[in-house]
């Protein structure tokens, strides 16, 4: 029942549902606890959506931490890059270390982005993030050779490290017509 916490739109369609319908009925009947009915579900619904700001799910944290990591590829920021990489994983870290700067990135933007998998089976708990980027540029200093426009699917495995923030442990990127990675 994630979604409860994670999309407020259904709880806010469904107190302006109950406010509506109860000040309807007020109107049609001229009774006045329907009144108190319908201000009552107005505190109600506003509890709730204070309350579920509050709350922060894991797939919530997965999504900001993916777009935190956006806006450093996108202002080349390979040390900011970095620490999103789980220490614990010092070959994923050497790889960004080495591959980042061979790219001078222009433009970067996310597409198609599946809603993050989470495994709680595991201790830590993991979680797989597949998308697609549009990225602008340079990799002229690279293997690839290229500058323009390039489209790249990503997938990212990240753990739930003990202060509670999602790294990354290992990822890919490859050519989107193909299947997968």
């Amino acid at each position: 029942m994630t979604w409860l916490t994670e999309e407020p739109l259904y709880s806010f369609l469904t107190g302006l549902l109950f406010v509506l319908g109860f000040g309807a009925f007020a109107v049609a009947t001229g009774k006045r606890i329907l009144w108190v009915f319908s201000c009552l579900s107005l505190v109600i619904m506003v509890v709730f959506l204070v309350v579920e700001a509050r709350i922060v799910t894991d797939r919530e944290k997965l999504v900001s931490a993916l777009d935190a990591m956006v806006v450093c590829v996108r202002n080349n920021d390979v040390l900011g890059l970095m620490k999103f990489a789980s220490p614990s994983r010092p070959d994923t870290v050497r790889r960004i270390e080495h591959e980042m700067p061979l790219y001078k990135i222009q433009s970067v933007s996310i597409f198609r982005r599946k809603t993050p998998e989470i495994d709680d089976s595991q201790s830590p708990p993991t979680a797989t993030m597949m998308f697609q980027v549009n990225a602008t540029v340079d990799a002229s200093r690279s293997e690839f050779n290229y500058s323009g426009q390039v489209f790249r699917g990503v997938t990212m495995e990240l753990r739930k490290e003990p202060d509670g923030q999602w790294r990354v442990i290992e990822y890919s990127h490859y050519d989107p017509d193909l299947l997968s990675p």
